[in-house]
């Protein structure tokens, strides 16, 4: 049985696909009169026009915000829309000439591709594309507005272009540089906790540098600068999964969670959270905005943060150069590791003279130079942690002579995924939570292969 003429058209076009899989993504011989995609420049982009199925998208830059103006009018997605114009900030070489018509073989006609136009100011465009597929490996199919010429190029992808206007909405809720952020309002049913740095300039380094956080009003707390440093980052660019009617949820008179966000230049913005009518997400509307952002409901339940999670969860801070012995002390089970300050290698002194796990032993001294907890333990006492009878010991001794200590007791259960162990440094609270799973890779250093 002979094929039909559209399976023939098909298997040839497949054929000819695959050869372009094949070519490399480079100016190929005897094509060097091959166009360019010129380059430029980023901060001259005034605007930008996409097209497809005749649904034209028009984006608008003001500053250094985006904005929708056509078919729908709101904010646009900045951050994206930085990324795609930064793709066009070099020359892009078109690297290889595939054919002349046959439009629909590669999505380039009317019915199936997105055409693209930057401007920098002008009435006419600065760039101006036709892209149809997308190849495995990075390049895209297009052609020129006006020619039936099919080209390959790299231009980052189709998909890159091909959205529907609503999918070009801003989905970020800040959108803000967190390196500018000098204070944290967190208000849930713990009450509200107030996180506050300064940033400043030295005469070595003229661009500001910030502070530590600090906790108002409660001035002999010492926050977790990691845990601080990462909800500032996390905040500046918290992304919706969806975007609601101004009106959808309910609860916004009264809020389940709250935060606002201070920047240096003294501005406020502030989120308020409640519960989403599905599992595993939150709502949040941001002050100013008529969107409701749907999110996940980890940012609700971080909202109402107490302050234990913001206590300080570094156990020790040590010079790993200036380690002399590791101890491990487990009932009457005791292992001593000294290195050598000549060859820098390490050996097991006690109970007997033998080489050390060197990659075991180095991981070890570096997982207790800058040892974290998962959390501080709320209401723990020593005795019911396990740490008066603790089940191991270990112990670091510096070549200054000094030491430190951590005691490690039982074992529980931190929630169905994870397992922890109490623990405490030197013998005193507080009492922290450990990952289980990182306090056994402790011990793999001294024990027998």
């Amino acid at each position: 049985m002979r094929p039909s003429r559209t399976t023939t058209i098909l298997l040839a076009v497949a054929a000819l696909l695959a050869v372009l899989l094949l070519l490399p993504s480079t100016q190929h011989a005897g094509q060097t009169d091959l166009p360019v995609i010129s380059a430029i420049d980023p901060t001259a982009v005034t605007r930008i026009q996409l097209v497809k199925s005749g649904q034209t998208t028009v984006i608008e830059r003001e500053d250094d915000r985006w904005y929708l103006r056509q078919p729908l009018q709101a904010e646009a997605d900045s951050s994206s829309l930085r990324s795609l114009v930064q793709t066009f900030t070099k020359d892009i070489p078109i690297d290889l000439r595939i054919d002349e018509g046959n439009l629909e073989d590669y999505l380039l006609d009317d019915s199936n591709n997105v055409s693209f136009e930057l401007f920098t100011g002008g009435s006419e465009p600065a760039i101006s594309l036709v892209m149809g597929k997308d190849l495995p490996g990075g390049s895209t199919i297009l052609r020129l507005p006006g020619s039936e010429v099919v080209y390959r190029a790299r231009i980052g992808g189709r998909h890159r272009f091909d959205r529907k206007a609503t999918e070009w909405r801003n989905r970020l809720l800040l959108d803000i540089d967190p390196t500018q952020v000098v204070g944290m309002s967190l208000q849930g049913p713990q009450g509200v906790l107030t996180f506050v740095r300064e940033l400043y300039a030295t005469e070595v380094q003229v661009e500001a540098q910030p502070s530590p956080w600090r906790l108002v009003d409660r001035e002999a707390f010492v926050p977790d600068q990691t845990t601080l440093d990462l909800l500032a980052n996390s905040l500046s660019r918290i992304r919706a999964s969806e975007l609601h009617a101004p009106d959808f949820g309910t609860g916004w008179e009264a809020p389940e969670a709250s935060a606002e966000v201070v920047l240096a230049d003294g501005s406020t913005l502030r989120i308020d959270v409640v519960t989403a009518p599905s599992d595993n997400a939150a709502l949040a509307r941001v002050q100013g905005r008529p969107d409701v952002f749907r999110i996940a409901s980890t940012w609700l339940r971080r909202f109402q943060w107490g302050p234990l999670e913001f206590q300080d969860k570094n156990i020790f801070a040590f010079n790993l150069t200036q380690v002399d012995s590791l101890i491990l002390e487990e009932g009457s089970h005791r292992v001593r590791i000294q290195q050598d300050l000549g060859s820098k290698m390490w050996r097991v002194v006690e109970p007997v003279v033998m080489d050390a796990d060197l990659r075991k032993t180095l991981y070890t001294v570096n997982a207790l130079s800058d040892l974290r907890a998962l959390r501080v333990s709320e209401g723990s006492e020593p005795g019911a942690a396990g740490l008066d009878q603790p089940r191991s010991r270990f112990v670091v001794e510096l070549i200054d002579g000094s030491s430190v200590m951590l005691e490690v007791g039982h074992a529980f259960q931190a929630d169905h995924r994870t397992e922890s162990v109490f623990a405490w440094a030197n013998g005193r609270l507080p009492i922290y939570e450990l990952n289980a799973e990182a306090y056994t890779r402790l011990r793999q250093a001294f024990l027998k292969n």
